[in-house]
């Protein structure tokens, strides 16, 4: 390797050593010589390792070397010196080509020592001498790491007045040739300003993406997804033009690279007439202070600063948040072995710290523990304050702003989405002052015909701050906080401390009264070594008395060939978590091996309804029970005698089955020693498209299926459809039937974080077969104990409760009792009971019998969540929360759902479970798309439940009562509509007449909708529902039920309010109306709906 006479660096030589590219090390030798600079040996070493690609990949990269051919300069055209043109098309390549065709081999270098005989000392020297030290010293090490940043500075990523060798290129020129050749550069494109001239491609809706941030308790870093957040790219690079570049290129991807190389940086204050920097240099350097402050700040200062814990959780050995950790300059994301937690992860073992004062803690007010979203707002707003650089953020007009949209982003309920113009909303592109029009104005004085448009400078806007909510805010929060929704706030999202979750659900209650077991790696592969499907995962949510366990049993399981290590120290938490690239066993999903299963249960239910007891599932079967016992009571008369109501739940209906009583129930069940399933699809005809859907039914023994049976099951859709019977599909025995029950009930494990369980007792919930099997346990329970009970039941001389006699027995079920005689019926959802008698005594002995509970079936009830509409001997404290009172004096009882009036059994829907949040908890607002018609569909949508002919039946309602029921279901919607348009507020506002069009349209959806259900609804003949309430009716008591809500905002619905009140008077007026109208707008019935907040 030389140096020309001038100084400058010559490649003549270096056609030849890569000619002789079998001797590596006389090249590398060659290359780190006192003749050379350490910049030029870098890039001859790197070049020759094939470590620099061709230009247009360096281009793609975000990479530019400014380097031009010097051998080449005396021509006057300066080529850039490329992989290609160095060795191929440069004049000394083509020089020492010719050359070399007429000298021997080997003489290409100095004549002091032959390739050969260098190579051959090399070798000898380093089997005599072999270093011992393989490692280099300190100083050698920070002389090299200095010599790196120099080489970047030059040739990597240029920066102010070290952008570019514009003095070296024109070095040795004449004058006029050099002001021709800076003239030259001025006139063409550069390559940092010509990044922002490709058309950019972002997508139309683009969304930051909020399911990584629910139920993460394991650290961020250690969970990445295939396609790694961005957050992870801000530790491994580092500060400098190198990772600025890799930055730079993950943020505005959009843009793509120009595939054209372009010309050196020409913004710098030297010889040429350019005055500032561009604007990709600032973007750079702002990225280099964000790498830099992202990892040194101090994550968890700022975290107990801002979202202090309680002080039953205080801790002197501190924080075991799993996220960024703020202690030291650079974050561990692990977890450390401080306040009993261990390092694999092992919370359930909780050891019992003196510092940990988590046992004092009632059940009752650990839900009083999550983080304020004020609190994780200012958390996260600190955050970026503090390593986010200013001009990044903008004016402090634009902090505002900004804050209140992470705000946004903080309050979203579940299943909300956060779109890319939520995330710019009133953010204005003047208030940065990188993106002003004076700035990029004086940044384009070195380039011609090129300019920022402000279509680039709205997609830069766009790329930053779409990159700021998902690469940033959300990694943020998933690192610090574990997102969870609770059940008595219902779709709201609450903040938890991962260090006050561990401790919460290290004493859940349902980990640690005998319910499940923990199990380790090699009793989990026992069990689920030999069967079709894995184990299912769970998790807690949180509610008012504790954590209720979830179990997805849909999604497949995968296990590990070889057991996890047990780390003994931090550094090895990384190498201890399951690695995706590792051998690893993967299982079906428990629900899709459970669907023969719930086939033949389902087919034995329809075949055998006896079998399940008082079992209802929807409010169908309670029509179809409910009606009957109501004709049987009138018998013509209009008068209803003494009704004496019980309601009562049982107490952990699914954690507390007998397991070993449930399987000999089902044994009873499952009689045949083989049953077919035959399948028939079924066409639906829809105003777009067809749409076909596969069932799979039970065929009877005489080969005559369902198919017949199945056609009164299918929804509503079922009118407009075609059934096409495929004949029979398959088979399953008995014994396999009872092999996948006794293993899906007696062996389920549940992977809990990364923890496994074995449960002890009750059945899982999530299962396809839950409720089916829950309901034949307790039919089998009601057939053997509560109606032969029932039965035994006599009334005493006095008339008060004589239980002389009275023996807890196992009987036969009377037909009576089964087809639900005169005296009394009974009603079960799951595991809900409602009974209904004409007999007081009746009622007792039943409210008795359940409040002893069932210890054969391990059955017992809820003490909390009982109800009765009568004094037990004098007693009216027997009376609970599930009676209700309105202010015109009804009483009602509450169960699953349904209000049931105490005196005439009416039946109105229960709106009781609105008045302990918001209103708008319950919603999920979509801001994407076309909101005009997702509105639409909303107001269908929030008609449709209620829409059956259980609350609109005259046989069961009187008319002022069903046109109550109506009145209500507008008064909810209509309070919904109201909070479904306020969280449309960052949108174009719609118009009062579209919103009018909306309503009224929903008006005539309803009544479309209820005589549909009311003439389609399949029973018998003399049990028919009876409808008489005509459409003015309904469109008058859904404009009123409008007007009254929207009158309480008055300031909002102005002109919808004219809209909606001119269209009502067209009616008429309330005092011309009906009594059974008047008698359902009166607020005293509708007492619940006006406490509920909205």
């Amino acid at each position: 390797w030389r140096l020309t006479s001038s100084g400058a660096f010559s490649t003549s030589s270096a056609w030849g050593e890569v000619r002789l590219g079998n001797r590596p090390n006389r090249l590398f030798g060659a290359i780190w010589t006192n003749l050379l600079t350490p910049t030029i040996s870098l890039f001859l070493w790197r070049l020759l390792l094939r470590r620099i690609p061709i230009d247009t990949v360096m281009q793609a990269r975000g990479f530019f070397f400014p380097s031009r051919c010097h051998c080449c300069a005396e021509t006057g055209t300066f080529e850039i010196e490329t992989f290609t043109h160095l060795f191929l098309e440069s004049k000394n390549a083509c020089k020492k080509s010719t050359e070399e065709a007429t000298m021997p081999a080997g003489s290409c270098f100095s004549q002091e020592e032959s390739p050969h005989d260098k190579h051959e000392r090399s070798l000898k020297e380093d089997t005599v001498r072999p270093k011992k030290r393989k490692r280099e010293f300190s100083w050698q090490r920070q002389r090299k790491h200095k010599q790196l940043v120099v080489q970047e500075k030059q040739s990597l990523i240029p920066y102010g007045e070290n952008c570019c060798n514009t003095d070296n290129l024109s070095r040795g020129l004449p004058n006029d040739e050099r002001a021709s050749s800076c003239q030259t550069r001025i006139n063409s494109r550069c390559f940092c300003c010509s990044v922002f001239q490709n058309e950019p491609k972002m997508k139309r809706n683009a969304e930051i993406d909020r399911q990584n941030i629910f139920y993460k308790l394991e650290d961020s870093t250690l969970m990445l997804p295939r396609k790694r957040i961005l957050i992870d790219i801000l530790y491994t690079v580092k500060p400098n033009g190198c990772g600025a570049s890799i930055l730079f290129n993950n943020i505005f991807r959009s843009f793509g690279m120009n595939s054209h190389p372009g010309i050196p940086c020409l913004h710098r204050k030297d010889n040429c007439p350019v005055l500032s920097t561009c604007l990709y240099h600032s973007l750079t350097k702002l990225l280099k202070n964000l790498i830099r402050e992202t990892q040194n700040c101090r994550y968890l200062r700022l975290l107990d600063k801002h979202c202090p814990m309680g002080s039953s959780y205080e801790d002197t050995n501190g924080d075991t948040s799993t996220g960024f950790k703020g202690n030291k300059p650079r974050p561990i994301l692990s977890m450390r072995k401080q306040n009993g937690v261990q390092p694999d992860g092992n919370w359930f073992s909780v050891s019992n710290a003196k510092n940990s004062r988590m046992t004092d803690i009632d059940q009752k007010e650990r839900i009083e523990y999550c983080c304020p979203k004020t609190q994780v707002v200012s958390f996260v707003w600190a955050i970026c304050r503090r390593i986010v650089p200013v001009p990044l953020l903008g004016e402090p007009s634009n902090w505002r702003v900004l804050r209140k949209n992470i705000s946004r982003f903080i309050q979203l309920r579940k299943f909300e989405k956060f779109s890319l113009k939520e995330c710019i909303y009133k953010l204005k592109i003047s208030k940065f002052p990188l993106l002003s029009v004076k700035h990029v104005g004086d940044t384009l004085s070195g380039c011609s015909q090129l300019g920022i448009t402000d279509v680039a400078r709205h997609a830069i806007f766009q790329c930053w701050m779409f990159w700021f909510f998902s690469s940033l805010v959300s990694p943020l929060v998933q690192a610090h906080f574990y997102v969870t929704e609770s059940e008595h706030e219902k779709q709201e999202v609450q903040y938890y401390r991962k260090s006050t979750w561990l401790k919460l659900i290290s004493e859940a209650e349902c980990l640690k009264d005998g319910r499940f077991c923990q199990l380790d790696h090699t009793s989990v592969e026992k069990i689920i070594r030999n069967r079709s499907f894995g184990f299912s995962r769970a998790r807690l949510r949180p509610k008012p008395n504790g954590f209720r366990m979830l179990t997805n049993l849909q999604a497949p399981s995968r296990m590990s060939v070889d057991p996890p290590r047990n780390p003994s120290n931090q550094k090895l938490l990384r190498l201890a978590l399951p690695d995706r690239r590792a051998k690893c066993r993967f299982f079906k999903s428990v629900n899709s091996i459970l669907q023969d299963l719930h086939v033949v249960l389902k087919g034995l239910w329809i075949k055998e309804p006896v079998k399940l007891g008082s079992s209802v599932f929807d409010y169908n079967d309670v029509y179809r029970k409910l009606v009957p016992y109501l004709f049987h009571l009138k018998n013509g008369s209009t008068r209803m005698p003494s009704m004496f109501l019980v309601v009562s739940d049982v107490s952990k209906a699914f954690d507390s089955i007998d397991q070993d009583k449930l399987l000999s129930v089902m044994d009873d069940v499952v009689l045949e020693n083989e049953y077919d399933l035959e399948k028939f699809t079924q066409v639906i005809c829809t105003k777009k498209s067809l749409k076909v859907h596969l069932h799979v039914t039970l065929a009877h023994g005489d080969n005559i299926g369902e198919f017949g049976k199945i056609t009164p099951r299918l929804p509503a859709q079922a009118l407009d459809s075609v059934l096409i019977k495929k004949g029979l599909s398959r088979n399953i025995r008995k014994d396999k039937i009872l092999v996948i029950l006794k293993e899906h009930i007696t062996r389920n494990v549940v992977q809990l974080h990364n923890n496994f369980f074995l449960q002890n007792v009750g059945i899982p919930q999530g299962s396809v077969l839950s409720s089916l099997l829950c309901s034949f346990y307790y039919g089998h329970m009601e057939r053997n104990v509560v109606f032969p009970f029932l039965e035994k039941v006599t009334e005493g001389p006095s008339g008060e409760l004589d239980t002389s006699g009275v023996s807890v027995s196992k009987g036969i079920l009377s037909k009576r009792a089964a087809t639900c005689g005169p005296s009394y019926l009974l009603l079960r959802f799951i595991d809900d009971f409602l009974f209904i008698s004409t007999s007081k005594k009746q009622a007792s002995m039943f409210f008795y019998q359940l409040g002893c509970g069932v210890r054969e079936y391990n059955c017992s009830m809820n003490e909390e969540k009982y109800g009765l509409n009568f004094d037990i001997n004098g007693r009216q404290h027997c009376r609970s929360n599930r009676l209700h009172v309105s202010k015109d004096g009804v009483s009602y009882l509450r169960w699953s759902g349904l209000l049931v009036n105490c005196s005439t059994l009416e039946v109105q829907a229960d709106y009781t479970r609105y008045q302990s949040t918001h209103l708008s908890s319950t919603l999920t607002v979509s801001c994407r798309g076309q909101v005009g018609h997702q509105l639409k569909s909303k107001l269908r949508c929030y008609l449709r439940p209620k829409c059956h002919p259980i609350f609109y039946n005259s046989n069961i309602n009187s008319p002022g009562v069903v046109r109550l029921n109506i009145y209500q279901v507008f008064l909810l919607c209509a309070m919904k509509f109201v909070c479904y348009v306020k969280n449309l507020s960052i949108l174009p506002r719609l118009s009062p007449q579209f919103h009018f069009n909306a309503i009224d349209a929903s008006l005539r959806y309803m009544n479309r909708l209820i005589k549909k259900k009311m003439y389609s609804f399949d029973i018998e003949t003399a049990f028919r529902p009876k409808y008489n309430v005509k459409k003015k009716e309904i469109v008058w008591l859904g404009l009123y039920a409008y007007c009254r809500v929207l009158g309480k905002k008055q300031s909002r619905y102005k002109e919808l309010l004219s809209l909606l009140r001119s269209k009502l008077k067209s009616y008429g007026k309330v005092k011309t109306m009906s009594p059974q109208l008047k008698y359902a707008i009166d607020d005293a019935h509708s007492s619940v709906l006006w406490s509920i907040k909205y």
